[in-house]
């Protein structure tokens, strides 16, 4: 027993990977309206030392634009980070390469925080997934090097019609159901119409 849990120590010291938490899309999900601007935080859970890190996501360009990645409090409230929003293709529908790095300091920040902000316009109706690439951009580092294998947590949008479109659609409807039943009325065979209705 103590040999095999020797090994599995061994193997995992192998891989270069410190196990950490998680780093989630904040909110999860959201209600937006076509034309409106909107953030979302990347954010990390209680991930006690975090030295640099670099992410790419993905989204539906045809529901949503991102406008701007700027850096989080956890980095910036040091004054010795050094950050790079990466690169924004509305038309490919991803975010690539952000990243972050400590310049200086000994440690690495400490969550709860936010590592990066984003910011989006909700162009049609529809759902948006917001997803971490799966392409191995993902990567955490602590302050001794090693990669923290955290968990990645995807996130959503649902652009919903504004409520002066829905309203603008259910008033014609509802005309168009009173009409309806008037007319159901007056064609029924116990209709005191008179002279009778022909329909």
């Amino acid at each position: 027993m103590k040999n095999l849990l020797l090994m599995s120590i061994l193997l995992l010291a192998g891989t270069g990977g410190v196990f950490g938490d998680s780093i989630f899309i904040s909110p999860a999900s959201q209600n937006v309206y076509p034309g409106q601007s909107f953030t979302v935080g990347i954010d990390i859970d209680n991930i006690p030392d975090v030295f640099n890190y670099q992410f790419s996501l993905a989204f539906d360009p045809h529901v949503l634009a991102a406008q701007s990645v700027t850096e989080g409090a956890l980095f910036a409230n040091t004054g010795d980070s050094f950050f790079s929003p990466g690169t924004i293709d509305n038309s490919a529908g991803d975010i690539t390469l952000v990243f972050d790095t400590l310049l200086s300091s000994a440690v690495g920040v400490a969550g709860p925080g936010t590592l990066a902000t984003l910011q989006f316009e909700a162009l049609a109706v529809g759902t948006s997934s917001i997803n971490f690439s799966p392409l191995g951009d993902l990567i955490l580092e602590d302050s001794g090097g090693n990669i923290l294998a955290v968990s990645a947590e995807s996130g959503s949008a649902d652009v919903v019609p504004t409520p002066e479109l829905a309203t603008f659609v259910m008033i014609p409807t509802g005309f168009l159901l009173i009409a309806i039943g008037v007319w159901r009325k007056r064609c029924s065979p116990n209709s005191s119409e008179f002279p009778p209705v022909r329909c």
